[in-house]
């Protein structure tokens, strides 16, 4: 696959908290796709789910980038917090 590509988003001056503080990603060699914010790791998607969060996030705009990052990551924690 290439090297992993790390995509950063720059905030702009809207209300919008998802456009102030945005997510960034990168896609790594093997299929992953690390969600980040603020300089944090807040997830790692793997497999078919990476796989498919992929190619979504490879071909929207950058608002649509956005509410999917939002989306993986709420869906990781809610599936942590049903596990525990």
């Amino acid at each position: 696959m290439g090297r992993a590509r790390h995509v950063r988003l720059m905030p702009s001056s809207s209300s919008d908290p998802l456009a102030d503080h945005p997510f960034a990603y990168r896609v790594t060699k093997d299929g992953r796709v690390w969600i980040e914010r603020g300089g944090r790791t807040v997830t790692v998607v793997a497999g078919k789910d990476a796989l498919a969060l992929a190619s979504k996030l490879a071909v929207t705009d950058p608002a649509r980038v956005q509410q999917l990052l939002a989306r993986a990551t709420d869906e990781v924690l809610r599936a942590q917090l049903a596990a525990g």
